[in-house]
């Protein structure tokens, strides 16, 4: 069917894709071999399409249609399905993961009005479930979702805007960054994606969004 979405894991280089899907069969995420450039291995999860894909340090975050959310773990030879939670009341649009300080923690977006925040419980050492750390209400559908730093994140929504969060020390609480965004660097349209170059050695950090008016934006932000 036709392809939803395709991640890279930056720390072991799994190459990891999904599809349109009715079902959970057709649902499954598909790994790839980047030796051989075909299918290593497929497992099923969800009970329909994925939307997004993020991948951790050592884990994977699933969500989708099925207002599911996934979490992965890889063993000597491939990544399983270690726990999953309906995690909004509506369809999860995006997934993004954090980093340094805010490794353990992921964020979701979705079409109920929400941004969720979810913590990875561990057992020595490996992930095995994750728990609700915050719960922020928007005025539009959150359509796409993303890490700009360890402790800011930045949201877009249906209808082109885009918020800035800053969380606190303890991920349990945050406030909306007042200083919006100019008006003409928002979209015009839904918000699909929001991606945060990795550089970490620049005193800059440049973000790509992409939407449904047919625009692409690279916005530039010094550190802190």
């Amino acid at each position: 069917n036709d392809l939803q979405c395709v991640e890279v894991s930056e720390f072991d280089q799994t190459v990891v894709s999904c599809c349109k899907s009715l079902d959970s069969l057709n649902a499954a995420l598909i790994f790839w071999d980047l030796k051989n450039f075909k299918v290593n291995y497929k497992v099923e999860l969800h009970k329909t399409t994925v939307l997004d894909l993020k991948f951790g340090v050592d884990f994977l975050v699933s969500v989708g249609k099925d207002r599911c959310i996934g979490l992965w773990k890889k063993d000597s030879e491939k990544y399983n399905p270690v726990f999953s939670s309906t995690g909004h009341l509506k369809l999860i649009y995006s997934v993004a993961v954090g980093f340094n300080s805010s490794s353990d923690y992921f964020c979701t977006g979705s079409r109920d009005k929400s941004i969720k925040l979810w913590k990875v419980n561990r057992k020595d050492g490996l992930p095995f479930d994750f728990s609700l750390s915050l719960d922020i209400k928007t005025t539009f559908s959150c359509t796409a979702i993303e890490f700009i730093d360890e402790s800011t994140i930045m949201a877009g929504d249906e209808e082109g805007h885009m918020t800035i969060y800053s969380l606190s020390s303890d991920f349990l609480s945050c406030q909306e960054i007042k200083e919006k965004i100019a008006f003409h660097f928002e979209h015009g349209k839904r918000v699909n994606k929001i991606r945060r170059c990795s550089n970490s050695q620049s005193d800059t950090i440049k973000i790509a969004t992409c939407s449904e008016d047919h625009s692409v934006k690279i916005l530039t932000f010094k550190r802190g």
